[in-house]
């Protein structure tokens, strides 16, 4: 990105020349002309402090302005490296030269901070094609009945990975049509009823966050654990119940993405409340 000459700073003072470039409207507009105003605006941030997307800007300042880093790595593991952007890929990179990773992750359910759709798009830039990709055909965890459900979506949001196969087999998932004024009740009684079949297992509500807030406040803990969907990565659940999967899926791709990693948060049954309007 060119933005012009950036007036150099004494040693240290990345913070600052990032604060200062994303206060200058000028540069901004020059460095984004298809950027709105506005949105170029909300660049500059939160004035306490940086937040956790500001890192990999600061960490490419800081290596521009003061060098490598001093700490770095023979070998490095990633995992869930699908949630990875392009900045933060740079600064894994700059902490190991030697090139040497273990990088685990499913492109399917990446999130939205990212628009890398293929490991070599991460990869190629810093090594080119000297890596190895192996795909995991066998899944421990999900049962081969909601590894099949999960088979149209998995082929919108990546049409080239295959479905792997489960070695375990379960209940069939199951969807409930509901209105919106039925909503409550109907996740009120399969909360029941599970509880009853399966004292002891863990129960994961999954919806869009707007519920989900909602829902917080009406569910304790101890009956269920309520989570976005976009923040439903990395955990697992015996039932996953899954609440206004349209309204999941509504958020584009980022959206697919989301619903399908709701899907595969369960171990054992999936069950589906579909909210009509």
């Amino acid at each position: 990105m060119a933005v012009g000459p950036v007036r150099r700073q004494p040693l240290g003072c990345a913070e600052a020349t990032v604060r200062d470039l994303l206060r200058d409207a000028d540069a901004l507009a020059a460095a984004f002309p298809d950027v709105s105003a506005e949105d170029l605006a909300g660049l500059e941030g939160d004035p306490s402090g940086w937040s956790a997307s500001d890192l990999a800007l600061l960490d490419e300042a800081r290596a521009l302005i003061d060098g490598p880093p001093e700490i770095v790595y023979g070998h490095i593991v990633v995992d869930e490296a699908q949630q990875l952007s392009e900045m933060q890929w740079r600064a894994l990179m700059r902490r190991c030269p030697q090139r040497s990773m273990t990088v685990v992750g499913d492109l399917a359910q990446a999130g939205p901070t990212t628009t890398i759709q293929a490991w070599g798009e991460a990869l190629f830039p810093f090594v080119e094609e000297q890596f190895a990709h192996q795909t995991l055909t066998v899944n421990y965890r999900t049962t081969a009945e909601i590894l099949q459900a999960t088979e149209p979506l998995l082929a919108r949001i990546a049409p080239e990975q295959r479905l792997s196969r489960s070695i375990r087999h379960g209940e069939q998932p199951t969807v409930v049509t509901v209105t919106e004024e039925g909503a409550a009740s109907a996740l009120d009684a399969l909360i029941a009823r599970t509880r009853r079949s399966h004292p002891g297992e863990l129960i994961g509500i999954v919806t869009t966050a707007a519920r989900a807030g909602v829902l917080a406040e009406t569910i304790s803990e101890g009956e269920a654990t309520i989570v976005a969907a976009s923040d439903a990565r990395g955990l697992e659940f015996d039932t996953v119940i899954i609440v206004d999967p349209d309204g999941i899926r509504s958020r584009g791709d980022a959206g697919l993405r989301d619903l399908y990693v709701a899907q595969t948060r369960a171990t054992k049954r999936l069950l589906s409340v579909a909210v009509t309007t």
